[in-house]
């Protein structure tokens, strides 16, 4: 290879380099810009909802609500302790503390749009039984459940109910004490 090869090849080379190295600069601006721009949004994460001002903690925030007066809450919910700026939020949120019980039977619910589905749902004609109650497991909802905790008619598929939690009872497999009965009777035949 000649001189002149090489200086071209070395040539070639360089600029392929210097290349590389501008775009590699570029990465790397954009790099710094962008986590430049999220520490500034983690700075800014909590808000407080009476002055906007933004704070880097929550623990910052709590401290500016007790010491700013004018961000203080005024209103005490009786119930929970919670507090609020004005009298309208701390009304609605006392909603979530009242019980609608159910006049026909023991049940309350905190939504009185619950209790009515709950009415429809077991004393009105069409009954709709617990999917929990009727498979023996413990209904994750208590007295908030809207339907039936008792005992429905039998499932109209029997044992080719293919449902997880049907809302029906199915009759239990007496196969197994059959199958063991005619083992027991194929035992005894060949003892003969």
């Amino acid at each position: 290879m000649s001189v002149k090869d090489i200086e071209t090849v070395f040539l070639s080379l360089n600029t392929m380099f210097e290349d590389l190295k501008g775009k590699i600069d570029g990465l790397t601006n954009k790099y710094e810009d962008l986590e430049k721009q999220l520490k500034k949004q983690k700075k800014s994460s909590f808000k407080c909802n009476t002055c906007s001002k933004k704070f880097e903690s929550v623990k910052d925030l709590q401290k500016h609500k007790t010491e700013e007066a004018a961000c203080q809450a005024k209103f005490k919910c009786d119930e929970c302790e919670k507090t609020f700026k004005t009298e309208k939020q701390l009304s609605v949120h006392s909603k979530k503390h009242e019980k609608f019980p159910c006049e026909e039977c023991d049940c309350e619910f905190n939504f009185e749009g619950l209790l009515v589905k709950h009415s429809q749902a077991v004393h009105e004609s069409m009954k709709i039984f617990c999917h929990y109650f009727n498979n023996d497991k413990e209904c994750p909802y208590d007295d908030q459940c809207i339907f039936a905790h008792e005992e429905s008619p039998e499932c109209k598929f029997g044992r080719g109910c293919e449902r997880m939690m049907c809302m029906f009872q199915h009759e239990e497999s007496d196969n197994d004490d059959e199958e063991d009965d005619g083992d027991e009777s194929e035992n005894d035949d060949d003892d003969d």
